[in-house]
């Protein structure tokens, strides 16, 4: 069992990724494509790249990547978007909207790895 200064830590993260989650459903309202959804999901991606990032402590992993990366993102709003678009006849915004969201969040992952990662080490130089 987790002490209980980290499962409220957790809790607290997840709890102020929902309200920022909340806070950009109000600034991006819902369209054509459901833009919130889809950026919380994508930043979300990007975050836990640096969150989870093997250097990281296992607490910070836990509070950042469980609690408010987990408060953040959501994967059933998507799913439900991705029906609602496909019931609504709009099966086409729904494909589009589902291979994008998995492209351009697994590409945001990467990137953020790969920048990341430290440069190949210079051979020391000769004394």
């Amino acid at each position: 069992m987790r002490p209980s200064w980290e499962l409220l830590a957790i809790a607290v993260g997840g709890g102020l990724g929902a309200l920022v989650r909340y806070g950009v459903g109000e600034a991006l309202p819902a369209t054509f494509f459901p833009w919130s959804t889809f950026t919380v999901n994508v930043v979300g991606c990007a975050l836990l790249a640096v969150v989870t990032a093997p250097t990281r402590p296992k607490t910070q992993q836990r509070v950042l990547g469980t609690g408010f990366c987990g408060g953040l993102t959501t994967f059933s709003t998507f799913t439900v978007e991705i029906a609602t678009l496909t019931t609504n006849g709009d099966s086409s915004i729904a494909i589009i909207y589902l291979l994008s969201s998995l492209a351009v969040g697994f590409a945001a992952f990467a990137a953020v790895r790969t920048v990341l990662q430290p440069g190949p080490q210079a051979p020391p130089r000769p004394s």
